[in-house]
Formats: C-alpha cells, structure tokens, sequence
C-alpha cells in the first residue's frame, strides 16, 4: 500500500488527498475493505440493473403483442391474454414474439 501511495502522489492521482491523509488512506485500504460485501455489492446492483432491462423487455413485448390484436380486432383474444398466461404465451408464439 505503500508503494501504491508514493506512486499516486508522483503521479499525481489524488496528491493532494493522500499527502495530507497518508496513514488513514492505507489503514482504510488495508482494514476497511471487505471483499464479500464488494461482491455481494456488485451482485446487488447487476441484478437489479438486469432485473430493470428484463421488465422493459417483458413491457416491450407484450405492448407488442397488444398492437397486433387491436391492428388485428382481436379484441377477444386481446381480453383472454390479459387473464390467461398460458393463451398469452400462445400468441406470442403465433406472432414469433
């Protein structure tokens, strides 16, 4: 950490910062961080940015498939799909969605 230090100082990363807080940015460095919660950090957040793009992507296909039944005056068959997941995932498939 040391080395770390001396060579961001040289280099001018944080300079400043680390001249005047040397000892606690390499106690911080050393004894703060914790791996596990690092991970179950990144974890957390690549699951909740996937979980986002996955709802807009569902949204996105289902809008698709509610056009093409009202193009289509299929409004039955639009009514059916909101209350049957089984007759929804059946057009879906008959649209190639």
């Amino acid at each position: 950490m040391e080395e770390a230090v001396d060579y961001c100082i040289r280099n001018g990363i944080l300079a400043d910062f680390l001249s005047k807080n040397r000892a606690e940015a390499i106690a911080m460095s050393i004894f703060e961080y914790d791996e596990e919660k690092h991970i179950r950090n990144e974890k957390e957040l690549s699951y909740q940015e996937g979980h986002r793009i996955g709802v807009e992507e569902g949204e996105d296909r289902l809008n698709r498939l509610h056009k093409k039944l009202l193009d289509e005056n299929r409004l039955d068959d639009l009514l059916r799909s909101v209350e049957d997941r089984a007759y929804q995932k059946k057009l879906f498939e008959e649209y190639g969605f």
